[in-house]
């Protein structure tokens, strides 16, 4: 069984940092949309916003019974 995931960060960088911020994002999303269940992982520049962006993710999260190791947070 699975149930469906979406999420949406916010992130404010530093003055001067937005360039750091997409190399990082651009540097981890390989391995994000690599993980299983991943169905989307984008990064979104926020409008008239030069030190913010959003991430979203959509997933499918696999609930397996009995659990074998704790949920992440």
């Amino acid at each position: 069984m699975s149930e469906q995931v979406q999420l949406l960060v916010v992130i404010t960088t530093l003055p001067g940092h937005g360039a750091e911020q997409v190399a990082a994002f651009e540097q981890l999303a390989p391995v994000v949309r690599a993980e299983e269940g991943c169905l989307q992982y984008d990064l979104h520049q926020v409008r008239d916003g030069p030190t913010a962006s959003c991430s979203s993710r959509n997933g499918r999260r696999v609930i397996t019974s009995p659990r074998t190791t704790p949920p992440s947070t």
